[in-house]
């Protein structure tokens, strides 16, 4: 995988975040993700599948962010990621697959869909990465299927050191497109966030796991 964030895509690919208006805002009542974690905002970058010029651009920068001729196998998390593991998948015409958050409860019960072959190379497709849980798990039951799932590429981290740690532990490599300061900066520059927004948002990346709502 390659290094990231390659300043130019970073920067560009959280303009698109921002133009998007992907990220809003609530610090009164905040917003509680699957981690536990409280936050004043929430980034939906599920939006940017909406619009062609948005889900194109996305794309190409995964596409440049990634080592093109190392996998056999794109798989993305269900369900924010399976639009961008197939577009990734469509454009380097390799086979696709998708990991369940949990088991079906009827049927086969599969927590992996589509096929897996032993030592495919595989690349794990995500959105936003915040603590990495999610993708941890879809890598070890990608692996559990015979699989070598060592890489994660998701469009933007926010840095949490837990989340490359845990990934660490694992033997697992995460690399996004751009990170979370990157989004920061550019939306105080550009003014896209009200002040009073960049301040709380500011306070929230000091201390994530300490931030309460103010409601």
């Amino acid at each position: 995988m390659k290094e990231y964030p390659q300043s130019h895509i970073a920067e560009d690919m959280a303009t698109t975040i921002l133009e998007a208006k992907a990220i809003t805002f609530d610090s009164k009542n905040g917003f509680r993700w699957k981690s536990g974690i409280w936050s004043p905002f929430y980034s939906d970058l599920r939006i940017l599948m909406s619009k062609v010029d948005d889900r194109t651009k996305t794309t190409d920068h995964l596409l440049s962010s990634m080592d093109r001729g190392a996998y056999d196998l794109i798989a993305g998390t269900a369900t924010a990621a399976i639009v961008w593991a197939t577009s990734i998948a469509d454009a380097l015409r390799l086979p696709l697959a998708y990991v369940r958050s949990s088991e079906k409860d009827h049927g086969k019960q599969n927590l992996v869909e589509g096929i897996v072959n032993p030592e495919d190379r595989t690349l794990v497709c995500e959105d936003a990465i915040s603590t990495a849980e999610s993708s941890i798990n879809a890598a070890n039951a990608l692996r559990e299927k015979g699989a070598i799932a060592d890489d994660i590429l998701g469009i933007m981290t926010y840095g949490l050191e837990k989340s490359v740690e845990d990934a660490g532990n694992q033997g697992i490599t995460i690399v996004t497109a751009t990170d979370f300061p990157t989004v920061m900066h550019l939306a105080e520059e550009g003014e896209y966030w009200l002040p009073s927004q960049v301040k709380v948002v500011k306070e929230w990346h000091r201390d994530p796991y300490g931030w309460k709502p103010s409601g």
